[in-house]
């Protein structure tokens, strides 16, 4: 079972850190992985017996939600677990009166995106040599 925390400390978001350099980094090969809204961001942590194994954050401007960094260790993917990142997120930015999320998906992960709500806007475009696609959500 995870259990998914809003992260509050250094640790909490250590251990985001570290989710995304063995995702973002060490398997799929990016470079330019951190960036100036790291520490404006509300991010999440999915910990399974106090290991961290999920992460995302949520980034909010102008009264929209822009999800990213969305990121699962590879052996605890398809346990529907950044799923449950993802619903913690939304569910702080609705309590924020956040009423609009748009997201920039990679190509190959909009049915995850496409299955919390999200829907394509715009066409493909590439984004540090891969292909991403604009999303978005109304409630």
């Amino acid at each position: 079972m995870i259990e998914v925390k809003i992260v509050e400390d250094k640790k909490g978001f250590f251990d985001a850190v570290r989710i995304r350099e063995k995702v973002f980094i060490e398997e799929q090969g990016y470079t330019n992985e951190f960036d100036e809204f790291d520490y404006k961001s509300l991010h999440a942590v999915g910990y399974i017996n106090n290991q961290p194994i999920a992460t995302a954050r949520i980034i909010i401007k102008d009264q929209v939600g822009k999800i990213g960094r969305v990121a699962v260790l590879k052996e605890h993917r398809k346990k529907g677990y950044g799923k449950e990142i993802c619903h913690k997120l939304l569910a702080v930015a609705k309590e924020m009166k956040i009423k609009s999320f748009t997201l920039s998906a990679q190509i190959d992960k909009t049915n995850f995106y496409e299955s919390l709500g999200f829907r394509k806007i715009g066409n493909p475009y590439l984004e540090d040599g891969t292909e991403h696609i604009e999303m978005v959500m109304n409630i």
